[in-house]
């Protein structure tokens, strides 16, 4: 799924986004879910139950969720979104609670963590070569950057995560291979095309987000006493080929190729005057899931109108807080908030307790992704990476052994 839905890709839909693959997202895990409740009857009685620590949270968050939708402004648009706009809907949101459960089944397979994390590399670097074409000028994919953002994800923020995610992924990776494995010449490769990705994407916050994530990785494989001393030598090249990368693709007078679009239709301060002025008049429950583009021309400001860009359909308030203050209310910004904080203090306690350099990854990895959906906004590729991370982060009832699955102390 993870694989087939990162490199899916429709060029006759481009205009609707993310729809393409939040549908394909869709078919996929339902499909797995009739599946896993098919297993749920056959699997040994004596195979011992997890939870997930935070199933509590979660329910409020339903609650929230089902609550605004019975009372949205638009009900089709809160159940199934509209278009452009699919992620944020009832019907997608139940979608990624099953993407979470159905991770959370499988994360006690240590290999199949391992696989996760390779295939999130894998995927962000492909992603990061496509960009890096796409900043180049050649056509590889139907669409040059001057008609659509970089990547097959439709936005810049979304490549740019990808390409986070999979330098993350690679780096971890490759200090757990064993100092002879020819597997760690590929995550080398690996992260390199996703330093690619992240100069082609040109953007400050994405910077200093892979700086962050790349110190702390490096942190804990530090504290975790992983011997670092031999891999200094990659660490510097890696390190060398970020500021040529930079001086190529983020500077006038080295860069070449085409320039990337804007990050956003609109300013940030209209974003938030409009989301604003919308939860003082639906202060609880918002307007719905997925009803800010069809109420914001209620409360457009003025000088948008008076601006070059008045035409312009506003579907997203350029951050997902905004979006939930104006969609779900102040319930819902409790409910998210509530949701988040727990879940990652389970996580960070779970890497705590288990010292392993993956869960502190991952960590990681859900932190900035909350993070992102606070400072800039929410993409398809970001809910799959946050929810199928904390999912393997959560696992710490059981460590499978060759012989035996012996509980955690």
């Amino acid at each position: 799924v993870l694989l087939l839905v990162g490199l899916f890709y429709d060029p006759i839909l481009i205009d609707s986004f993310d729809y393409p693959k939040q549908a394909l997202f869709n078919v996929m895990v339902s499909v797995l879910l009739g599946l896993g409740v098919v297993r749920v009857f056959v699997r040994p009685k004596d195979e011992p139950k997890q939870t997930t620590g935070i199933d509590l949270w979660l329910v409020g968050l339903v609650s929230v969720m089902l609550l605004s939708t019975i009372f949205s402004l638009n009900k089709p648009a809160s159940l199934f979104g509209i278009h452009g706009r699919v992620g944020g809907s009832l019907y997608s949101f139940f979608h990624y609670l099953a993407w979470f459960y159905l991770a959370f089944t499988v994360a006690r397979c240590k290999k199949n963590g391992q696989v996760i994390l390779g295939l999130i590399a894998l995927i962000g670097a492909l992603q990061s070569l496509i960009g890096v074409w796409q900043r180049l000028g050649w056509d590889i994919i139907g669409q040059g950057i001057e008609t659509v953002a970089l990547g097959t994800f439709g936005n810049q923020i979304a490549l740019g995560f990808a390409a986070l995610a999979g330098l993350g992924a690679a780096l971890t990776m490759f200090l757990l291979e064993q100092k002879s494995s020819k597997q760690k010449y590929i995550y080398i490769l690996l992260a390199a095309l996703c330093l690619a990705g992240l100069a082609a994407v040109n953007s400050v916050l994405i910077w200093i987000m892979g700086f962050l994530l790349v110190s702390f990785v490096l942190l804990a494989a530090w504290r975790l006493e992983i011997d670092l001393k031999t891999e200094r030598l990659v660490l510097l090249v890696l390190a060398l080929l970020s500021v040529v990368l930079l001086l190529v693709f983020a500077t006038p007078w080295l860069g070449f190729g085409s320039w990337p679009l804007s990050l956003y239709n609109i300013h940030s301060s209209f974003g938030w005057d409009g989301a604003a002025h919308i939860a003082r008049q639906n202060p609880w429950l918002g307007t719905g899931p997925e009803t800010f583009s069809l109420v914001y021309p209620l409360f457009k400001p003025v000088s948008l109108n008076l601006g070059s860009g008045w035409f312009l359909p506003i579907t997203y308030p350029g951050s997902e807080f905004l979006a939930v203050l104006a969609n779900l209310g102040y319930l819902g910004v409790l409910a998210y908030l509530a949701f988040f904080y727990f879940a990652l203090k389970k996580v960070w306690l779970i890497a705590q307790s288990q010292k392993s350099l993956e869960k502190y990854f991952l960590f990681a990895l859900v932190a900035l992704t909350v993070g992102l959906w606070f400072i800039a906004g929410n993409s398809f590729w970001q809910q799959i990476i946050f929810w199928l991370g904390l999912a393997y982060a959560l696992v710490s009832g059981y460590e499978e052994t060759k012989t035996e699955k012996t509980p955690l102390k």
